[in-house]
C-alpha cells in the first residue's frame, strides 16, 4: 500500500461535531488520512490549508444539514474515488437535497447516472483537489468573508478542470437563499427533485396552457374531460392544478375550477409529481417547460396526421418535439384504437418503441331541444352539412369543387381560406369562431351531414350525427369503420370510397325517409372518458420514478 494522503477537512462552525467518524479511510488500495479543523468561517480553514501540503480539501457547513450528526466518511470516499478518476476533475460534492427526501424518492441514488458537471456549486459539503487549490488560490474568490465557489469553478473551467456532483450519494440540507437550483439550472435529476423543495408541489398538473381559445375538436376533447377527470381527483384526495391562460378560461367558462386554477405565466411557481397535456406537444419550447416543470407526464396525441402530413410537420419541425414526447411519456394517450395503431406504427418506422393506450371519445350535445328550435341565429332546414377546414386531408376542397353542380342546399362550416374561395357557391360559418350554440343548431337543422375528410384520428361529427340521428357520409377509413363498430346502432354512417361517388351517394341519403333515422344517445359520456383518463393517470403517479429516464430526457433537452 502507498503512503498516506493527507486531506484537510475545514468544518465551518467550531461548535459543530465532527462529520467524519473515520479519521482513515482507504479508497483503491490508498490510504488517506483526515485532519479536521472547527473554524469560524472560510478564510480561517484556508490559512491552515496553505501550511502544509494536502492532497484534499474538504469544506463542511454541517450547520446546514438536515440531520447533523450525520458521518459522512462515505461521502468522501466516493468523491475523491471520483476525483482520482481523472486529473481534470477538480471539484466534487454530493447530489445536495434542499429538504427532507420522501421515502418514493430515496431510491435516486440507485440511479445508473454517476455524476454530472456543475455549472453553479452549494459549500455545505465540497471536496478540491490540493493541487487546483495551491495552483488557483480560493482566497482571490474571497469577499467579505464569504467564498465564491461558484465563479472559482468557473475560473478554473478556463483551464479545463471540471466540478462535479456524484449522484449515487446526496446529503440533505437547508437552502439559503430562494433562488437555489432554480428550474433554468436543471441539470439532472437531483435538481429536478429539488423543484419540490422551492415551489408549491401537487400530484397532478391539467395543462391547458397550449389550448387555442377556439371551438375545434381538441378544446372540445380537453374541456369535455375535465368534470370526470377533476370529480375523480377530488374523490381520490389528489392534489391538483388547471394551467390555463386568460384567453382559455374565459372562453370555455373554466371559472367554476378557480380554486384549481394557475395562470400560464405562474406556473413557473408549481412543480408537479405528474403532468397530463391532453393534447400534442409541437413545441421544443412546449416540451422544454414540461420537463423542467414535473417529474413525470402524459399526454395525448390525438392523431399523427401532422406527422404525415409533411406540409405541416417541416414547417415547424415537429417531428424533434413529438418523437422527443412519445419517448420519455409515461403513457401516450390516443381517442381511437385506429389512431393509437397509426401512432404506435408513425414512431416504429423511426426506432422509436412505446405503446399508445386508447381512451374512446364522445359528443354530448352543449343545448337542449327546444334552443335549437326555431333559433334565431340560422333557421333554415333539410339542408346537407358539410363540416371541415382548410387542411388538406379534410379533402373540403376537393369534395366542393366535386359538388360545384349540386341541386341540393349545401351549408359548409370551414376556414376563412374556404370561404374565400367558395364563399359565392355556398353558404359557409366560419369554423372556430362560432359558438357552441350556433353549432349544435347547424347541426340539427340539417336533414343529412357529409364529413369527407380522408384522415382522423377519432371523428366527432360521427358522433354528433348518430345522436341527432342524421345520416352522415364519410369516407371509408379505418377509424370511420371503428365508429360505425363501436357506436352506430341505428346504421347513420355510409361510407364513400371516391370523391366521384359523392354527388349521387348524397342524392341518394337525400331521398331516403328521414324517418328511418332516429335521434339516438351514445352510450358514453364525457364523464366516463375523464375517469378513464384519471384512473391512467392515478396508476402512474402510484408507480416508482425512474430516475434514469429523467436523465435522459433532461440531457435530450439539452
Amino acid at each position: 500500500m502507498q503512503n498516506s494522503k493527507n486531506i484537510l477537512a475545514i468544518t465551518i462552525g467550531r461548535e459543530a461535531e465532527s462529520v467524519f467518524k473515520k479519521k482513515v479511510i482507504h479508497i483503491l488500495k490508498k490510504k488517506y488520512t483526515i485532519k479536521e479543523v472547527f473554524v469560524e468561517n472560510f478564510v480561517q480553514g484556508f490559512s491552515i490549508f496553505l501550511k502544509e501540503r494536502y492532497s484534499f480539501l474538504v469544506v463542511t457547513h454541517p450547520n446546514r444539514w438536515i440531520q447533523k450528526n450525520r458521518d459522512s466518511s462515505n461521502i468522501l470516499a466516493r468523491c475523491i474515488e471520483v476525483l482520482e478518476d481523472n486529473e481534470h476533475y477538480a471539484v466534487c460534492q454530493p447530489a445536495i437535497i434542499y429538504g427532507r427526501l420522501e421515502k418514493e424518492y430515496i431510491h435516486i441514488t440507485k440511479q445508473k447516472k454517476t455524476h454530472t458537471y456543475l455549472k453553479f456549486i452549494d459549500d455545505s459539503y465540497l471536496v478540491v483537489k490540493g493541487n487546483v487549490a495551491n495552483n488557483f488560490s480560493p482566497g482571490h474568490f474571497i469577499q467579505d468573508g464569504k467564498m465564491d465557489w461558484n465563479s472559482y469553478i468557473k475560473e478554473i473551467n478556463f483551464y479545463g478542470y471540471e466540478s462535479l456532483r456524484i449522484c449515487k450519494e446526496y446529503l440533505e440540507v437547508k437552502k439559503l437563499y430562494a433562488s437555489q437550483n432554480e428550474s433554468k439550472n436543471i441539470l439532472d435529476s437531483v435538481d429536478l427533485i429539488n423543484q419540490i423543495f422551492s415551489k408549491k408541489h401537487f400530484d397532478v398538473g391539467i395543462d391547458l396552457s397550449s389550448l387555442d381559445p377556439i371551438f375545434n375538436g381538441t378544446s372540445e376533447y380537453a374541456i369535455g374531460l375535465l368534470d370526470g377527470l377533476v370529480d375523480k381527483l377530488k374523490t381520490q384526495n389528489i392534489s391538483f392544478q388547471i394551467i390555463a391562460n386568460n384567453l382559455t378560461i374565459e372562453k370555455f367558462k373554466l371559472e367554476k375550477y378557480k380554486e384549481y386554477i394557475v395562470e400560464s405565466n405562474l406556473r413557473g411557481n408549481s412543480f408537479y409529481k405528474i403532468l397530463f397535456i391532453p393534447q400534442q406537444i409541437f413545441s421544443l419550447n412546449t416540451m422544454e417547460i414540461i420537463s423542467q416543470n414535473c417529474l413525470k407526464y402524459i399526454f395525448t396525441m390525438l392523431d399523427a396526421i401532422a406527422l404525415r402530413c409533411k406540409y405541416i410537420s417541416e414547417k415547424i419541425s415537429i417531428d424533434i418535439s413529438s418523437s422527443i414526447a412519445f419517448r420519455f411519456s409515461e403513457n401516450i394517450l390516443s381517442i381511437s384504437k385506429s389512431s393509437a395503431s397509426d401512432i404506435e406504427s408513425y414512431f416504429a418506422e423511426r426506432r422509436i418503441d412505446g405503446k399508445v393506450l386508447p381512451i374512446l371519445l364522445t359528443k354530448e350535445a352543449k343545448c337542449k331541444e327546444s334552443e335549437v328550435q326555431n333559433a334565431p341565429e340560422f333557421n333554415e332546414r333539410n339542408y346537407v352539412l358539410i363540416i371541415g377546414n382548410g387542411f388538406k386531408h379534410k379533402a373540403l376542397e376537393r369534395t366542393l369543387n366535386e359538388l360545384s353542380d349540386t341541386k341540393l342546399k349545401v351549408v359548409v362550416i370551414a376556414d376563412e381560406r374556404i370561404r374565400e374561395k367558395f364563399g359565392k357557391s355556398f353558404q359557409i360559418f366560419t369554423s372556430g369562431r362560432l359558438s357552441e350554440k350556433l353549432v349544435d343548431i347547424l347541426y340539427a337543422n340539417s336533414r343529412l351531414i357529409l364529413y369527407p375528410s380522408l384522415y382522423e384520428g377519432f371523428g366527432l361529427p360521427v358522433l354528433g350525427a348518430i345522436q341527432l340521428g342524421k345520416p352522415i357520409l364519410v369516407y371509408n377509413s379505418d377509424v370511420n369503420r371503428e365508429l360505425k363498430k363501436e357506436f352506430d346502432r341505428i346504421h347513420c354512417i355510409h361510407f364513400f370510397d371516391t370523391f366521384s361517388e359523392l354527388s349521387g351517394k348524397l342524392q341518394e341519403l337525400n331521398n331516403e325517409n328521414i324517418e328511418n333515422y332516429k335521434p339516438n344517445s351514445v352510450n358514453r359520456k364525457w364523464k366516463d372518458v375523464g375517469e378513464e383518463t384519471a384512473g391512467v393517470i392515478i396508476k402512474n403517479l402510484k408507480s416508482n420514478i425512474d430516475f434514469d429516464r429523467i436523465n435522459e430526457r433532461i440531457l435530450s433537452m439539452k
